[in-house]
Formats: C-alpha cells, sequence, structure tokens
C-alpha cells in the first residue's frame, strides 16, 4: 500500500492529510495540522507529528500512537454533600442532649394534646347531645377544635414576656405540666361547656411553645444551629402523627379491650380518658425533665465553682501621666523685654505692610489680626497676617 493510498483511521476521527507534491524525506515531517482554510482544529483530538520513516508501519499501530495506548485517567467522584452534618465532624458543636431532649417532648407533647382528641371528638360531641341533626354536631365539633388554637394565639406573646421576666426553665415547666393536667382532664369532660374551658386551657399552656422554640438560641450555636431546628421540627411532626394514631388505639378500651379493660370501672364510665392519659404522661415526663435545665433553659452549671484565676477580674494597669513641660517664662531683665518688645513691632509692621501691598483694597469687615490676638476658633474667610510671615 503507498503512502497516498493509505485509508482513513477506524475510530471515524477524519483521514491523514496527504502529503505535498514537494516531499523531501531528510528536511520535512508531515503533521496532521489543518490547512488555512480548513476548519478550526479539535482540542479534545491530540495532535501528533508523524515522520517519514512512520508512514510504512502498519495501521494498526499508527492508530495507537494517534490515540495513545494507555486509557485516561479518571478523576476521583466528587464527595456527596451532607444535609445534616454530624456531630463528629470537625467543627460541629454537639447539642447537648438534656435541653434537647425537654424541647423536643414540649414540641412533641404540643401537638399530641392536641391531635390526640381528633379520632374521637366527634362521637364525644355527639355524646353531649348539643345537636339536633348531624350538621349541628360537626359544626359544634369544630368550633370545640378551634378553642385550642385561639388562645394559643392570644397568648403566645404573654408567654415570652413572661420567660424574659422569670426565666424560661419555669415557663416550660409550667407549660408542660399543664399541658398534661389539661390533657388528661379533657378525657374526663361530661358536657360540652365543660370540654371547651377545659380545651381553652388546653390552648393556654400550649401558647408557650414559642418559648421553648426559641430557647434554641441558648442551646445551639451557629455551627449546629440548624440541626437543632430541624430535630425541633421533627419532634413537632411526630406529635401530630402520634397524636392521632394514640387517640385511635385507646380510645373506648372497655369496648376495644374487654379482656384488659372490660371490667375497669373507670374506662367504662370515662371511655376517652386513657389517650388522654398516654398523651399526658409524655409532657409530664418532659415537665419533670426540666427541671434538671437551668434557669435559661440551657445546661443546668454547678451551683459552687472553684475560683479560676483566668475568670478572676484582670487589675486595671494604672498609666502615669506624662509631666508637661510648662510655656517658657517671659524674658526677664529690662534690656530683653525691650528687645522682645522691639522684635514683636518690628515683625508686626513688616506683615502690615506685606499684607497691604498684596491686598490695597481690603473689603469691608475683613478683620485684620496681629500677632498678639488670640485665636478664638475658626472663622470663615478670616485671613492673618503672621501666618504668611511666620508659617
Amino acid at each position: 500500500m503507498s503512502r497516498r493510498e493509505l485509508p482513513p483511521l477506524k475510530d471515524g476521527r477524519g483521514h491523514i492529510s496527504l502529503p505535498p507534491n514537494t516531499w523531501n524525506d531528510e528536511s520535512a515531517l508531515l503533521t496532521d495540522t489543518p490547512s488555512s482554510h480548513s476548519q478550526a482544529a479539535d482540542p479534545f483530538i491530540p495532535s501528533t507529528t508523524f515522520s517519514p520513516q512512520q508512514w510504512d508501519q502498519p495501521q494498526d499501530n499508527i492508530q495507537s500512537m494517534y490515540t495513545g495506548d494507555e486509557p485516561p485517567e479518571i478523576p476521583d467522584k466528587a464527595p456527596i454533600p451532607v444535609a445534616l452534618p454530624m456531630s463528629s465532624v470537625a467543627g460541629i458543636t454537639p447539642l447537648p442532649l438534656l435541653p434537647m431532649t425537654v424541647l423536643s417532648i414540649m414540641m412533641l407533647g404540643e401537638f399530641l394534646s392536641a391531635n390526640v382528641s381528633a379520632p374521637w371528638v366527634l362521637f364525644m360531641v355527639q355524646s353531649f347531645n348539643t345537636g339536633e341533626d348531624e350538621a349541628d354536631v360537626g359544626y359544634w365539633t369544630g368550633v370545640l377544635c378551634s378553642m385550642f388554637f385561639i388562645t394559643q394565639f392570644a397568648t403566645s406573646l404573654l408567654w415570652a414576656t413572661a420567660a424574659e421576666k422569670h426565666g424560661r426553665r419555669t415557663i416550660i415547666f409550667i407549660s408542660l405540666l399543664g399541658m398534661a393536667v389539661t390533657c388528661t382532664l379533657f378525657g374526663t369532660s361530661r358536657s360540652y361547656s365543660q370540654a371547651v374551658v377545659i380545651r381553652l386551657l388546653q390552648g393556654v399552656f400550649g401558647g408557650a411553645v414559642g418559648v421553648g422554640r426559641s430557647n434554641v438560641a441558648n442551646v445551639a450555636d451557629v455551627t449546629n444551629e440548624g440541626r437543632a431546628y430541624a430535630i425541633m421540627g421533627f419532634a413537632w411532626g411526630l406529635g401530630g402523627v402520634a397524636g392521632a394514631i394514640v387517640g385511635g388505639v385507646f380510645e373506648s378500651p372497655a369496648k376495644n379491650y374487654p379482656a384488659l379493660f372490660g371490667k375497669v370501672q373507670l374506662f367504662i364510665d370515662y371511655p376517652y380518658l386513657l389517650p388522654c392519659a398516654v398523651a399526658s404522661s409524655v409532657t409530664l415526663l418532659g415537665s419533670f425533665l426540666s427541671l434538671f435545665l437551668g434557669p435559661d433553659g440551657g445546661p443546668r452549671e454547678g451551683a459552687i465553682r472553684l475560683s479560676d484565676k483566668e475568670n478572676e477580674p484582670a487589675l486595671l494597669d494604672i498609666v502615669e501621666e506624662e509631666p508637661t513641660t510648662p510655656p517658657p517664662p517671659p524674658p526677664a531683665g529690662l534690656v530683653a523685654q525691650l528687645k522682645h518688645k522691639v522684635s514683636r513691632r518690628f515683625s508686626d509692621a513688616l506683615s502690615r505692610r506685606m499684607f497691604d501691598s498684596a491686598a490695597p483694597s481690603p473689603r469691608p469687615g475683613v478683620a485684620l489680626l496681629s500677632p498678639l490676638t488670640p485665636a478664638t476658633g475658626p472663622k470663615p474667610r478670616t485671613m492673618s497676617r503672621t501666618s504668611k510671615i511666620n508659617g
């Protein structure tokens, strides 16, 4: 096969251009550089220089030299980012266990106590004989459920003000304990008016949930604040799901579980007490754990602390003032005073003559200051004659 009849490469990248008619084996080299009127070279195709002796080699060798024998190195894949970095990563402060547990219980208990009655509140209102038909029962059921959120909305700012005055730990404890008591009492309601009053009290104690949410600032820092809010949001959502499940499973235990609670008169008289008691046990546990928090709702610090030199206030450094140099005394003696007066009068006269020659007709209102006139502060467009002579 001659040099001019070499077929194109197998990979479809194009053919090697033919050598010109004026070929010189000794001095010229054939490259795959395109001509000036051809298209731009592909930046992904390596440009390889071939000598005339390499034209007689088989095409497989040319192909291997053109593309390279070694496969290109594939860079390592970038690590997959983690949405919630763990505390083991360098620079991430671990969250305190006890404060985060109490705050999570508070978020969980607020939605748990509000949603535990969702499966059976319609049957409770129906047992009160408040409406004549099903439409009235549905209306009064909606009114009863809304009582919780009305008082929660109305008292949220009041709880925040009380927390700033009495401490967050006190407010968290009162809120969790109040939710536990009112949720249990709601299961013992015998009339519609009684259920409305208890539901209103539930919303009052549930309004302090904003204090627990704002307490994240005392528990977390900039490295783990996002994780703390994510945990609290997860606990709040879990409370809504768990509330509906608990209310549906434990409602009317004497009827649904006669083998266990069929002979318990308390559950026969109050069929909705058990689900409310189960929900109240969670917030009751949180109120007990909140007693071990600090006054600000953060981790508790010991009451007795050993003195540390680093914590002692640093002594103030007393800087002695440098003595100021008094102004030079006036010259003593008659001859020295006379000499000083003469030199001052001479400089005053010389400066006046220089100023008059520069401004023969001064504007009215411009004061001419003598060297002995004390400066009384900067005035607009006031010129001093002495400043031109003595600097």
